[in-house]
């Protein structure tokens, strides 16, 4: 799955970014972020999901189009 530009690919850098000089402000502040790892993993699966979903849809389509050639 394709993270957008600059998201972090694990927790482990979202952590190391708050150290940064930036102070890994999520909205813009300059402030530390209160972004919390429950609210990462929220993410995480949201996106999971949203690509399961796409997936999913993909095999139903593929399956009909299995259907019709047999026909």
């Amino acid at each position: 799955m394709a993270l957008p530009l600059g998201a972090p690919e694990s927790w482990s850098q979202l952590r190391s970014s708050e150290n940064s000089p930036a102070g890994g402000a999520v909205h813009g502040s300059g402030s530390p972020s209160r972004f919390s790892f429950w609210d990462f993993l929220k993410g995480r699966v949201r996106a999971v999901r949203a690509a399961n979903t796409e997936l999913l849809g993909l095999c139903w389509s593929i399956g009909r189009d299995i259907l019709q050639r047999q026909k």
